[in-house]
């Protein structure tokens, strides 16, 4: 059975039927139970050094402090952001684990986390049988996400998909392929959310995104809302959009 810490995860729907709804004590094995999730942590631990595990719980001081940075994030230039390391958080491992049960992905899906500083979440997907990739324009941050991996590597994680990380913007990215998106946007400006929507355009009908923004447009059915635990708040859960692609092709792949 995969089980979840409570408290990890609250993820409802009131939208289109059919509803979607997940709660921690749905999150189950089922068809599409991925990995036992107390093998993912302890992986993670192995990869990471303790300062690089725990290293985001102290970035940021709440989420307040966050959304006032958004405001900031507009008039900054990308050089002024990169190096502003207070602006760094992280979802939690165990909600990653939960968002990607909640979302019923299948081992080989194709997983893309745009923004993924260190690299725990792809790591974390990869050990549930995820083809995942991270995208990073901190070389530092992409620089430790590929150590950590080749960590996971020689520790021999026989089942992991090898994991990607792209260091660059992901503007000039293809990630049409997507099965799940995880974008931590809380801080992206609203340029580059305009031009993650055009991309996002060609996202196969019944792919997931998952944003702290909305992706803009027609080509996006909004599903709802997934809410987990995050490095920079101590209590309670942060919520993110929850969007279902409409527009692009379905050819040459399968169904949800």
């Amino acid at each position: 059975m995969f089980r979840l810490a409570a408290g990890s995860l609250l993820c409802i729907a009131a939208c289109e039927a059919p509803a979607w709804e997940c709660a921690v004590e749905a999150v189950g094995a089922g068809d599409n139970m991925l990995g036992e999730l107390d093998y993912m942590l302890e992986a993670l631990e192995a990869a990471y050094d303790l300062q690089a595990m725990n290293a985001s719980w102290m970035s940021l001081d709440g989420v307040e402090v966050a959304r006032q940075h958004v405001q900031r994030a507009k008039t900054s230039s990308r050089v002024e952001l990169t190096e502003d390391t207070y602006l760094y958080g992280e979802i939690h491992p165990n909600s990653t684990a939960a968002m990607l049960q909640c979302l019923g992905v299948k081992r080989g899906d194709r997983y893309y986390d745009l923004g993924s500083g260190t690299g725990k979440t792809v790591l974390a997907a990869a050990l549930l049988g995820l083809n995942a990739t991270g995208v990073e324009v901190v070389e530092s941050r992409s620089l430790g996400a590929e150590l950590a991996a080749r960590n996971l590597q020689q520790l021999g994680n026989e089942d992991m998909i090898s994991p990607r990380f792209i260091h660059g913007s992901l503007l000039d990215v293809d990630f049409s392929d997507a099965d799940v998106i995880f974008a931590n946007s809380v801080l992206f400006p609203e340029e580059l959310m305009e031009g993650f929507s055009r991309i996002a355009e060609s996202l196969r009908p019944g792919s997931w995104v998952v944003s702290y923004w909305s992706l803009l447009g027609p080509c996006f059915r909004s599903m709802g809302e997934f809410s987990g635990s995050v490095t920079w708040q101590r209590e309670g859960l942060f919520t993110w959009k929850v969007q279902q692609a409409v527009c692009g092709s379905a050819s040459g792949r399968e169904e949800l």
